[in-house]
């Protein structure tokens, strides 16, 4: 056992300590519960959940951990802190790898528990990846208008008000997250069709500037035709409503309002069914609905029409 386990172990027993009233209620026989796949031994290096779990360091800290012989827990939230419960597979087959390629989702398990002591185990029946963490409930108000700036890939500094008037896709992800990488060609795919309609996606990675050259290589290989933006943080996310685990996308209108959120890998459906409605809108600039109370004096002042044309501008791409 390498010393970093064993050093880990021993914040683990002080946490165990700590919340073993949580984890005596645990309740044995069949269940279904939802939570956060995490490693058994990394959860305990950081406060939870004010400190949410999901990064890049906590990918690789399960990784190294997995190495050294520890196990994925389901980390399940009750009210008075979290019950891990131990998951081995029972009718659901995780694979050679157990639940490691499945570290920082959340997700619906079904299956047997059996209490023993400090451990409880989950024998899993049955096993679906969820899109939000279980009672995430956004504060952030659909019309509300987030700012967010960050530095392409060029390293000049970009900003969400700079893209006013366009309908954007804004998705939060990284080079590191699977999940992020498996839901990217659907984001190509809908801005070569809809980019010159008004539409432009923008990739807000979680990658931080010093990893520009590796950031601007992957999305060479996943064939992006978006800008790309650097330094996302879980701050940022939560600043529109999600829940601060990747991947995450929102949809804002022409005056930058937010007008649909998605924690978790998106579809190309769900894309289309909130993009096609605002691309298709009358739109009124924001300063001139205030200005008139919202009713256009003239028809020729409305800028989009409710037919879908091509715009003037061209989608920006990633830089060669």
């Amino acid at each position: 056992m390498s010393e970093r386990v064993r050093r880990v172990i021993g914040i683990m027993l002080v946490a165990v300590a700590s919340c073993s009233v949580t984890l005596t209620q645990a309740t044995s026989g069949r269940q279904t519960l939802e939570g956060q796949i995490v490693c058994e031994l990394c959860w305990g290096e950081a406060p939870r959940p004010e400190v949410p779990y999901g990064g890049e360091a906590d990918l690789a800290c399960a990784a190294r951990c997995a190495a050294d012989g520890a196990g994925q827990v389901l980390a399940v939230a009750g009210e008075a802190g979290f019950t891990l419960y131990h998951l081995r597979g029972g009718a659901y087959e995780p694979g050679e790898k157990g639940f490691l390629p499945l570290v920082t989702r959340f997700a619906r398990v079904e299956g047997s528990v059996d209490e023993r002591g400090d451990e409880v185990t989950l024998l899993v029946d049955r096993l679906e990846i969820i899109d939000e963490p279980p009672g995430f409930r956004s504060e952030i108000a659909n019309d509300a208008m987030p700012i967010l700036e960050a530095v392409d890939l060029a390293g000049v500094s970009q900003s969400l008000a700079g893209l006013r008037g366009r309908i954007v896709v804004l998705n939060f992800w990284a080079t590191w997250c699977q999940p992020c990488v498996e839901e990217m060609p659907r984001l190509v795919e809908v801005q070569r069709e809809y980019g010159l309609f008004g539409l432009q996606v923008v990739g807000a990675s979680a990658d931080s500037l010093e990893f520009r050259a590796h950031v601007l290589k992957k999305a060479r290989e996943l064939d992006v035709n978006f800008p790309v933006w650097l330094g996302a943080t879980t701050e940022n996310m939560q600043r529109f409503g999600l829940p601060g685990s990747l991947p995450g996308t929102v949809i804002l209108d022409r005056d930058g309002r937010v007008r649909a959120r998605h924690a978790g890998i998106v579809s190309k459906q769900w894309l289309k069914q909130q993009i096609e409605p605002l691309l298709q809108a009358p739109h009124l600039p924001a300063a001139r609905a205030a200005a008139t109370g919202g009713k256009p004096a003239r028809t020729e002042e409305i800028v989009e029409t409710a037919t879908l044309k091509p715009a003037t501008r061209e989608a920006a791409t990633v830089p060669s």
